[in-house]
């Protein structure tokens, strides 16, 4: 049943999260990275959350390994917005007049409220599935 609603969420997510890889860095100071190492850590990060994400959508077969491949793509959304957050508050300590955010950042919050959303609807199937089961 790949149609199901937490399937959409986690394809949107994807997609932000691709849209997101695909603009970094996102605080750039002067026209460069701000934080190199930050930016690496952003980017491996966001990376390794999309690849989850993608490989949790086909594990619609077994539900809690998909609950379980979610949630770590969660924490790792997670920390990657950390890594924004912290990215940009140690630039704005250098050089504020020639700080640059993209307005892309956003999209990590909305790819992190799919993916939860996502989560959310895998374990409403699983629930429902338990609940069958005990009819029987």
């Amino acid at each position: 049943m790949i149609q199901r609603i937490q399937s959409v969420y986690l394809f949107l997510a994807l997609l932000a999260l691709g849209g997101l890889f695909s603009r970094l860095p996102l605080i750039t100071l002067n026209g460069s990275a701000a934080n190199d190492t930050l930016h690496v850590i952003e980017q491996l990060f966001i990376g390794l959350s999309a690849f989850i994400t993608l490989f949790s959508i086909f594990l619609y077969t077994n539900r809690k390994r998909q609950m379980m491949a979610v949630k770590g793509a969660i924490l790792l959304t997670v920390i990657a917005l950390f890594a924004i957050a912290g990215d940009y508050f140690t630039s704005m300590g250098k050089e504020p007049e020639g700080l640059n955010v993209d307005p892309f950042v956003v999209i990590g919050t909305v790819a992190l409220i799919l993916q939860i959303l996502g989560h959310r609807g895998i374990a409403a199937d699983e629930k429902l599935v338990r609940q069958a089961d005990r009819l029987r």
